[in-house]
């Protein structure tokens, strides 16, 4: 958790959930409450920071809509859909089959 500047978990169940979630972290960061202000604030903010996108299971939700373009920052998304292994960088996807929540905590707090 040392190796970043900022941790922001978003719960990616729908996109209703991901708006709510931008816009909390935009009030909080005082950067406006839309969806494109959040995304500016991210491409904007040069530090290490890491998004987490947890439970993208629904293919209806498109998550390219809610990631900054830039080249800093770090994403990582949680799902049971493997269409969004497409989203990562080429041999930057991990298919963890199925574990347990300690498992997942265990695994996500060492590869962090």
């Amino acid at each position: 958790m040392d190796s970043f500047s900022n941790i922001w978990f978003f719960d990616a169940r729908s996109k209703e959930a991901l708006e709510q979630d931008f816009k909390v972290l935009g009030q909080t960061a005082g950067v406006g409450e839309g969806l494109k202000d959040v995304k500016n604030f991210l491409a904007r903010t040069k530090e290490n920071w890491l998004c987490i996108f947890d439970n993208a299971d629904d293919p209806q939700v498109h998550l390219h809509e809610f990631i900054p373009s830039c080249n800093h920052g770090n994403v990582i998304i949680t799902s049971r859909n493997r269409e969004v292994s497409q989203m990562a960088s080429p041999n930057c996807d991990i298919d963890l089959n199925d574990l347990d929540a300690d498992s997942c905590i265990q695994l996500l707090l060492q590869q962090a």
